[in-house]
């Protein structure tokens, strides 16, 4: 009965630090930087959401890092700006 005990709280256990884990790595935190991208990162990727001016371009789209690697990238610049 003991041992049935023990068995539950180490699943318990483990459960609870696989849900803390999972959150600590998976989780998003923004940061804006002033005329740059707004960025939301975590510690396995980080997704950048691009609406710049810079004088005769205007750039827009996204861009996801894994393991900071570029998997995703439609960033384009708009040359005519409405």
């Amino acid at each position: 009965m003991e041992r049935q005990r023990k068995t539950i709280w180490k699943n318990r256990r483990l459960f609870i630090i696989s849900i803390l884990l999972f959150a600590i790595l998976f989780i998003p935190i923004p940061s804006h930087v002033n005329g740059g991208p707004s960025a939301y990162r975590a510690v396995i990727y980080t997704v950048y959401s691009y609406s710049i001016f810079d004088g005769d371009r205007y750039w827009s789209g996204i861009r996801i890092d894994l393991f900071n690697r570029t998997v995703f990238d439609n960033v384009q610049a708009v040359w005519e700006v409405p």
